[in-house]
């Protein structure tokens, strides 16, 4: 009997069992009921009381590491910020010069597949973890589960996903520079003049760091086809978790960081450019799912 390709449904199924049965390191699998407990709240480094690190639930503070979660979700076209300029027209409240920009997405149930019965589980899963360090008394959570719009055919909650576009550029980032990254300052594809502007004033003090989108190839997707590769497809997210309380509005806010997102082949339309390979600057190449579905056989 020949291997299984990877668009039939026996693929998935095995990818879902290595996500059940992986060790936390290699991601928490929140559609496995039990995920929260593998976690817990750690204070964040220089955030006072106000901010937390959601972390591996070890049994002493050595085997304690920010927890790597992982979630195969339906990424909506409605709220998808994942332009290379991420819709920046100059300053704003939150977003006052571009460097400040973050790319922005959310994920909802998939339409089909073994991943689809498990989405309630991953919006349980959120929703406890929230629990355990949401302040008593407050009931504004804010930031990561959203409620899908009048007309949204997702319907129910959403996970809402971010992306920092750009780092400050440290002395310690030169050994970074060196390799010439495809994606820089210089070449970084914004659409409007303002960015454009801000662009050239941040060529001595910023990095750029593309979403790390990967096609099924693991090909870095090309910034300007971010958004039509993203929308409808179903995708494996991997992310952090961070945790703020505001006294002032009596508000907890919780903002999950993607590390990287690869698309899968259900429905799996990408749309990367011919020839062009992963460069990301920062991780070594990624494990496709489909390798590491093989590496079980």
């Amino acid at each position: 009997m020949p291997s299984p390709t990877p668009s039939q449904p026996r693929y998935l199924a095995a990818l879902r069992e290595i996500y059940l049965h992986s060790s936390p390191e290699h991601g928490i699998y929140l559609g496995d009921p039990t995920a929260h407990g593998k976690t817990r709240w750690l204070p964040m480094e220089g955030a006072g009381a106000d901010g937390h690190v959601l972390a591996t639930h070890g049994d002493d503070d050595e085997a304690l590491s920010p927890a790597s979660l992982l979630a195969v979700l339906r990424i909506t076209s409605e709220d998808n910020w994942t332009i290379p300029d991420g819709n920046w027209k100059g300053p704003r409240a939150f977003t006052k010069h571009f460097a400040d920009v973050k790319l922005t997405c959310t994920g909802a149930q998939p339409p089909s597949g073994v991943f689809r019965g498990d989405y309630s589980h991953v919006v349980e899963n959120l929703k406890r973890i929230q629990d355990m360090i949401a302040v008593a008394g407050c009931e504004k959570k804010k930031g990561l589960l959203v409620r899908s719009k009048h007309g949204d055919p997702s319907g129910g909650l959403k996970v809402k996903f971010q992306h920092a576009l750009f780092e400050v550029r440290f002395l310690t980032t030169i050994a970074i520079l060196v390799d010439q990254p495809r994606w820089n300052i210089d070449n970084w594809p914004a659409t409007t003049e303002k960015a454009k502007r801000e662009l050239e004033a941040m060529r001595t003090t910023h990095i750029v760091d593309p979403l790390p989108l990967y096609d099924f190839q693991a090909r870095l997707v090309h910034p300007e086809l971010c958004k039509k590769s993203l929308i409808g497809a179903t995708v494996e997210v991997t992310f952090n978790l961070c945790h703020w309380h505001f006294n002032r509005n009596n508000k907890d806010v919780y903002v999950a960081y993607i590390d990287k997102m690869h698309i899968l082949p259900v429905p799996a339309q990408v749309l990367s450019l011919p020839g062009k390979i992963r460069s990301d600057h920062k991780v070594e190449p990624p494990t496709l799912p489909r390798d590491r579905v093989a590496l079980r056989k």
